[in-house]
């Protein structure tokens, strides 16, 4: 009897062990919607640099280009070169590979220079530089989420894009 009793306790011990290290866990894991559209600089960098490579310099049916040369150029904030990644067909590929693009680049030469950069062109042209909606948010939850994230961490570029 008296082992059953603390066998019982040791099993309650251990079962309520689990459950407060589960649940300290899953809170400091964070938030699953955010984690689609946070990235660093250099993440985004390399996910760009990326997205060059697959797509352009690897690409036998594109013709040779300085791929390469432009988008290093537009990473480091040079605008002819940002004009060339968004308006000249050759340097995006229209699909929901490119839809990410534009947010990495934000996130790589930062809000100023972004904001800068569209505020360089006339109101009509400004809205291909401002398709900054990240394709993988879907939910209002997730929605507001990102827009709380893209309001505190690029709020010029946010007035121009919620605009």
């Amino acid at each position: 009897m008296h082992i059953q009793r603390t066998s019982k306790r040791v099993r309650n011990f251990f079962l309520t062990f689990a459950f407060v290290g589960l649940a300290a866990t899953t809170a400091a894991v964070p938030d699953i919607s955010t984690r689609s559209y946070v990235s660093t600089p250099r993440e985004s960098r390399i996910a760009v640099l990326e997205y060059c490579r697959i797509n352009f310099e690897r690409n036998e049916a594109k013709s040779r280009h300085a791929y390469r040369a432009t988008f290093e150029k537009a990473l480091a904030g040079d605008f002819r070169a940002l004009d060339a990644l968004f308006t000249d067909e050759r340097y995006h590929t229209n699909d929901i590979e490119w839809d990410l693009i534009p947010w990495h680049i934000l996130h790589v030469i930062g809000d100023r220079k972004y904001s800068a950069f569209v505020l360089s062109h006339p109101p009509p042209e400004r809205a291909g530089f401002l398709a900054l909606q990240y394709p993988f948010v879907v939910g209002a939850k997730e929605h507001a989420a990102f827009e709380r994230y893209f309001r505190q961490k690029s709020p010029r570029t946010y007035s121009l894009w919620a605009h």
